[in-house]
C-alpha cells in the first residue's frame, strides 16, 4: 500500500477497481487529482508487486535464521555457522535481486527495479515484527517452560 500512497493514491480508491491498474485501462484520477495513463498505473502495479514479493523474500531469510532452534536466541546460537543455510540464503537474495534488477526479467516477473529508500520500509517492518516475535516466543520458551503459552506454541 506504500506504493500506491507514495503516488497520492488513497488505499480505498484501488479496491473494487476492476478497470483501472490491468492492461488496456482508461486514465485514472485519484482523489487528490492526480491523473494517471495506462503505462503510470501498470508501473505503479509493477512497484506494488515487487515491494510485497521482496518483502516475502527478505522475511523468508530472516524467518530462516531466526528459527534455527527453539529456544536459543539468534544472538547467542550465531547467524553464519550453517554454511548450507547461508548458501541458500545467498541464492535466493541473489534472484530475488536479479528478478527485480535485470531488465529483460522484469516484464516475465511483473517486476521493476527501485531505487526509493520507502520500497524497503515493509521489508524491514516484517523483519523487525519477526525478531520481536521470535526472541519474545524464545524467551517466554527459556523462563516458562511449563507455561500455557510455551505448551501451545513449542513443538
Amino acid at each position: 500500500f506504500m506504493t500506491f500512497r507514495a503516488h497520492n493514491i488513497q488505499i480505498g480508491e484501488i479496491f473494487n477497481q476492476d478497470k483501472y491498474f490491468t492492461l488496456g485501462a482508461p486514465t485514472f484520477t485519484s482523489r487528490a487529482g492526480e491523473r494517471l495513463n495506462e503505462g503510470q498505473q501498470l508501473s505503479i502495479v509493477a512497484n506494488a508487486q515487487t515491494a510485497f514479493w521482496c518483502t516475502i523474500v527478505l522475511s523468508q531469510f530472516f524467518n530462516a535464521f531466526m528459527c534455527k532452534t527453539r529456544v536459543a536466541s539468534v544472538f547467542k546460537q550465531g547467524v553464519f555457522g550453517n554454511q548450507v543455510l547461508n548458501a541458500c540464503g545467498l541464492v535466493m537474495i541473489g534472484i530475488m535481486v536479479a528478478i527485480v534488477y535485470i531488465p529483460f526479467l522484469q516484464p516475465i516477473f511483473g517486476t521493476a527495479s527501485h531505487d526509493n529508500f520507502w520500497f524497503w520500509i515493509p521489508c524491514l517492518i516484517a523483519w523487525v515484527t519477526l525478531l520481536l516475535w521470535n526472541e519474545g516466543r524464545k524467551w517466554v520458551f527459556r523462563n516458562y517452560p511449563e507455561s500455557t503459552f510455551t505448551k501451545i506454541f513449542a513443538w
